[in-house]
């Protein structure tokens, strides 16, 4: 599976599963994709109460934290990195692979029917970088 394969598999699984969290509520917590070499996606998402709101920045950090512990374990792939961004209405999405391929995606967030969900066709390509994976060196 390639990184186009790896990203295709993450990305599909994101949007139906942050589409079916906006189905219920309007709201979005940070979440991370990793995909097992086995094919598998698990998910993690970071939550809070609402009376102690966790600055966005922590809320990565432990999320990021938490999927370099995994990979460093073995057995994973590929990585993604999503949160809302509420002031442009998007979700950004960081990809990664232990190859360090890496893609970043702004995908907006748009009113459907009586729901908010993700319009994946209009996505726009955003920086990104290596976070999880170990940098491998291209020697």
């Amino acid at each position: 599976m390639d990184y186009r394969d790896q990203f295709g598999h993450l990305l599909a699984y994101l949007i139906a599963s942050v589409n079916q969290t906006l189905a219920a509520q309007p709201s979005l917590f940070p979440l991370n994709l990793l995909l097992t070499d086995a094919g598998k996606v698990e998910i993690s998402v970071s939550a809070f109460e609402e009376e102690d709101e966790t600055p966005l920045s922590e809320q990565l950090n432990s999320l990021q934290a938490g999927a370099k512990a995994k990979v460093a374990a073995g057995g994973y792939v590929a990585s993604c990195t999503a949160w809302p961004n509420y002031a442009d209405k998007c979700l950004v999405a960081l990809f990664e692979n232990a190859n360090n391929d890496v893609l970043g995606l702004s995908i907006p967030v748009v009113r459907r029917d009586e729901n908010l969900a993700l319009d994946d066709e209009n996505a726009e390509p955003t920086e990104a970088d290596v976070y999880i994976f170990p940098f491998v060196d291209d020697e």
